[in-house]
């Protein structure tokens, strides 16, 4: 086994895949109903290679069949509730649920509540991965509009043929 590219980090190859993308502030501000689903907005693209994430969707589409890594962080404004109260979110895949993640609610507390998660999927060519909350308590609830708080990313690790 060869050791001279250790500890090198290799040039794109132009078949790079992934994004970085951020909630713009205001302009995607969301305040979600009781007992409604979102879908999460992000319309400031840092960078998106292999062109996979959509604006005007949401959603991210894979270029290749593969398997890819995705992180959510976000940021719930100031609430209070009863501990038997849930806020959900998650990735669909292709519409379908693929993982979610619960947040509940604490008694008597009001702040703002930091949120992420990480998984990976297998996807072909063509199927999409978005984000969506679901808001499972009695009250209205906003999601947190600004950048570093409310982003998502994804890179694909491998490329594989299923």
């Amino acid at each position: 086994m060869s050791t001279a590219n250790i500890g090198r980090i290799p040039a794109a190859s132009g078949n790079d895949i992934g994004f970085y993308v951020e909630n713009n502030g205001s302009g995607d501000a969301m305040s979600i109903g009781a007992g409604a689903t979102a879908q999460v907005r992000y319309s400031l693209i840092n960078w998106n290679y292999g062109s996979g994430y959509d604006t005007g969707t949401n959603r991210f589409y894979a270029p290749v069949d593969g398997i890819y890594q995705f992180n959510v962080n976000y940021m719930v404004t100031s609430y209070t509730g009863p501990d038997s109260e849930r806020w959900d979110s998650g990735m669909r895949l292709n519409g379908s649920a693929y993982i979610f993640y619960t947040l509940r609610e604490w008694s008597a507390m009001n702040a703002f509540r930091a949120w992420n998660f990480t998984t990976c999927a297998k996807m072909t060519q063509g199927q999409y991965m978005d984000v969506i909350i679901v808001n499972q308590t009695a009250t209205t609830r906003a999601l947190y509009a600004g950048t570093q708080y409310t982003n998502w990313s994804g890179a694909l690790l491998s490329a594989v043929q299923f």
